[in-house]
């Protein structure tokens, strides 16, 4: 309870884009062939995104603790591999 206390709704919104890009390493990998530019681009935009939202675009401090970052990044990995074994 204390981690979801502790995090922000925005944040977890956010790393629903996390599954995509997992889902986009794991088929490239899959069939051993790079993912197409458009994919490359916005996975890139995505991560940038994400840095300047979580620290403000300063590498010094995160918005959101360190465990609230963890939880996210597991549901965003797990998530993704639910999507990808079904």
């Amino acid at each position: 309870m204390a981690t979801i206390n502790g995090s922000i709704t925005v944040f977890a919104t956010l790393l629903q884009f996390l599954v995509l890009i997992v889902v986009v390493a794991y088929v490239s990998l899959s069939l051993k062939k790079c993912p197409a530019k458009y994919q490359v681009i916005g996975i890139m935009d995505t991560g940038v995104g994400l840095f300047l939202l979580l620290t403000n675009a300063s590498i010094d401090a995160l918005i959101v603790s360190s465990k609230v970052l963890l939880w996210g990044v597991e549901v965003g990995l797990m998530s993704s591999f639910l999507g990808v074994s079904t």
